[in-house]
This record gives C-alpha cells, sequence and structure tokens, in this order.
C-alpha cells in the first residue's frame, strides 16, 4: 500500500511539474523570447523549471497523504487540487511575467495580475482538468472515488 501510494504520488506530482511547465509556456509564448531582468543568458524553461519544482514538492505530500488511504471526501480533495495547482500556476506565471516584461517597464501589481489571468487563465485551466483527470485515474480503485 505504502509503495503504491508513493508510486502514484511520484507520477501525479511529476505530472504537475510537467504541467506547469506547458501551461507556463503556453500561456506566456509571447514573452518566452524576451530577455529575462534576473538572467540575461537564461532560456525561458531554465528560470522556469525551479519554480515548477514548488509544484512538484509541494503536491507531493498532499497526494500521498490521500493515496496512502486517508479518508477524504473525493470532490474536496479534487477541489483542493484543482485550487492549489491554479494558484501556484499564477503565483509561477507572475513571477515569470514580472522577470520578462514589468521589470522592464512600468506596471503596478494589479496590472501584472490582470495581464497574468487574462493571458493564461486559459492555459492553467486545462492543465489543472488534465492533472484533476490524471488523479483520478490513479485513484480508480480506492477510497477518494469511493466516498
Amino acid at each position: 500500500m505504502k509503495k503504491t501510494a508513493i508510486i502514484k504520488s511520484l507520477i501525479a506530482s511529476a505530472t504537475a511539474f510537467i504541467l506547469c511547465i506547458f501551461q507556463s509556456y503556453a500561456g506566456m509564448y509571447e514573452y518566452v523570447g524576451k530577455m529575462s531582468s534576473n538572467c540575461m543568458e537564461c532560456f525561458y524553461i531554465e528560470e522556469l523549471a525551479p519554480l515548477c519544482l514548488i509544484q512538484f514538492i509541494l503536491l507531493f505530500p498532499f497526494c500521498y497523504f490521500v493515496f496512502s488511504g486517508a479518508k477524504i471526501i473525493s470532490r474536496t480533495f479534487l477541489i483542493l487540487l484543482a485550487v492549489g495547482y491554479m494558484a501556484i500556476c499564477v503565483f509561477i506565471n507572475h513571477e515569470m511575467f514580472v522577470l520578462r516584461v514589468s521589470s522592464w517597464s512600468t506596471f503596478t501589481t494589479s496590472e501584472e495580475l490582470f495581464y497574468v489571468f487574462t493571458e493564461t487563465s486559459w492555459a492553467i485551466l486545462l492543465s489543472a482538468i488534465v492533472l484533476v483527470w490524471l488523479v483520478m485515474k490513479l485513484n480508480k480503485n480506492s477510497k477518494i472515488n469511493s466516498q
């Protein structure tokens, strides 16, 4: 049971990491080629990958708790998973926007968040749906779906 929970948690967390990279790249595609204020020689992916590790680190214990047999209502878990994933994605996209765009100009925080929401919400939502679907598939025969 514990080994299976670890493997399922690793799969879910690794998928969240990959989806985080794809959603940021797709949603912020316009700014991928722009120079970063933090590292002028760095590619977009070089700055993005360490930020997406946050997704992996935060999601793994959460998934392990549920996959290891914790009794939690499935809708509650899936909502927490989706909301948490989307919040971290917004944070990561905001950081990338700051590094690539707003640090070279004058943006207020509300303008930064507006641009991030309007340009990346579709990618964040789509990747969250894929992640929730995968977790449901991984946990098909366990307690999360039987409650």
